[in-house]
């Protein structure tokens, strides 16, 4: 799923696995209540990126989830990032309950 402009996706459970995109030119925003980025998922924008997960799991083993502007994360219950990448050239807000990071990366330049 990619978008030319700005993205808003509002959702129940995301299955973005196996080298899924979810993309935007502009700025993303995402209101789910799951998302699983295995093998290879990627989930980012050119601008700023917000992602709600409504007390929901992120699995983004193996996955990316990148902002060159302000990264936002918030209403994490579980976040499993073994093997993958949050990243933003810009702030960061990362909001859970539990991170597993095992040889995972979560990086703000």
């Amino acid at each position: 799923m990619t978008s030319t402009g700005a993205l808003q996706l509002n959702a129940g459970l995301v299955n973005n696995s196996d080298a899924g995109r979810i993309a935007s030119a502009m700025a993303l925003t995402a209101v789910v209540t799951g998302l699983n980025q295995t093998n290879d998922g990627r989930l980012y924008g050119n601008s700023d990126v917000s992602l709600d997960l409504s007390n929901g799991l992120l699995t983004n083993q193996g996955g990316l989830i990148n902002a060159p502007g302000q990264l936002l994360l918030k209403n994490l219950n579980v976040v499993n990032n073994q093997s993958g990448k949050i990243s933003s050239a810009n702030g960061f807000t990362l909001a859970a309950t539990t991170l597993d990071n095992t040889e995972g990366s979560v990086i703000s330049d």
